[in-house]
């Protein structure tokens, strides 16, 4: 929580963080002005040189996207940018706080992607059972539109792009690129073979760029101090940092922004006070009910995105759930499992058929 080494959380407003002029003292779209009199190609340099990776879960190289979508063919000449905001793992509020309380944050950096890419429609898929962020975002949106930050004209530049806001339907499939681009377009939100990428062929067929909330907060940061400075903090090939949220089994539950790099033990510990009532730490949950489960012996791993790969696990999104002495790890483990058959969209077989198996073994060992 140093806001000396903060990207994110200097950025979180007090007060009404819809209101501009709130948001203007916490620095919003000051490196969005400063890009607006450059070339677009500098967004795109500065991303590649902070070497930003997604925080949406599986760490692809945001430049690597950016550059993809930028450099597509399209037929009708239009690209998007898709701001996925479906967050439906267990346990994270990640998302849902960047839109809370840094909206015009989140804006403005799908503002320097859609600049960076050459896109003129943007698309923000956010999860249904966030009301309380629909109220906020949605009134920022319009707030910034007012200001001329979004429509025909952006900060007076004559490039058109605009925000829509699509609220989820309920279903964890969506947060996953292909299903969140078939919802939008109003079809059943099944996930799409690969090839061809969203990068290349995406929304109604034009490239499109899909980015979590927190991947395109951080972009606002990276081109208004450069990319060295966020690259500058990070471990290995996991650069910057990286918001956390924690449960209520800790002292401190709540949002952390911490260097990535930084240990479980730290985390879990050091800044959140370790358990809570007095009992003893059993394992954690990193990455949501398709990531991993990590013993105390696991403590000192670090939130990096190839060393918890490694280990067995996932950095994924940054929610983190401890659990205790008194949690039934196995019908924890039921219930990750049930979660997934529930919520999988059925149109592969191992997945369909395999959670449901997955299901019923843990319903063997829980009757002894």
């Amino acid at each position: 929580e140093d806001l000396g080494r903060s990207v994110l959380l200097r950025c979180f407003c007090e007060g009404d963080a819809a209101d501009l002029a709130v948001a203007e003292c916490a620095g919003a779209y000051r490196a969005l002005t400063i890009a607006l009199r450059g070339d677009p190609s500098a967004v795109v340099a500065a991303v590649s040189a902070s070497r930003l990776r997604g925080r949406g879960g599986a760490g692809f190289p945001c430049a690597t996207k950016l550059a993809t979508v930028r450099d597509a063919p399209s037929a009708e000449g239009t690209r998007a940018v898709v701001v996925n905001a479906d967050e439906g793992d267990a346990g994270a509020y990640i998302d849902k706080e960047l839109l809370e309380r840094a909206p015009h944050t989140v804006i403005e950096g799908t503002l320097l992607a859609a600049l960076a890419v050459g896109a003129t429609e943007g698309w923000v898929y956010l999860r249904g059972e966030y009301p309380h962020a629909h109220d906020i975002f949605g009134r920022a949106v319009q707030i910034a539109r007012d200001a001329g930050w979004l429509g025909d004209s952006v900060g007076g530049t004559g490039w058109p792009f605009d925000l829509r806001i699509v609220r989820g339907h309920g279903a964890s499939v969506c947060g996953e690129e292909t299903s969140l681009l078939r919802s939008i377009e109003g079809v059943p939100a099944q996930v799409s073979p690969k090839p061809p990428y969203p990068a290349v062929s995406g929304l109604r067929g034009a490239p499109t760029l899909v980015q979590n909330v927190e991947t395109l907060a951080n972009l606002p940061f990276i081109v208004g101090h450069g990319g060295e400075a966020f690259a500058a903090l990070g471990h290995g090939n996991s650069r910057g940092t990286k918001l956390v949220s924690l449960n209520a089994a800790v002292v401190r539950p709540g949002l952390y922004e911490v260097e990535l790099g930084t240990t479980l033990r730290q985390v879990i510990f050091d800044l959140a006070g370790g358990v809570g009532g007095g009992l003893a730490f059993k394992a954690v949950q990193v990455g949501g009910p398709l990531g991993g489960i990590f013993g105390e012996r696991h403590l000192d791993l670090p939130l990096d995105f190839d060393v918890l790969a490694e280990a067995g696990g996932l950095l994924g999104h940054g929610g983190l759930v401890v659990f205790t002495e008194a949690d039934d790890m196995v019908a924890v483990g039921r219930g990750l499992m049930h979660f997934s058959a529930v919520e999988s969209c059925g149109k592969c077989f191992p997945c369909r058929l395999g959670t449901q198996r997955g299901t019923e073994l843990f319903d063997r060992i829980l009757l002894g």
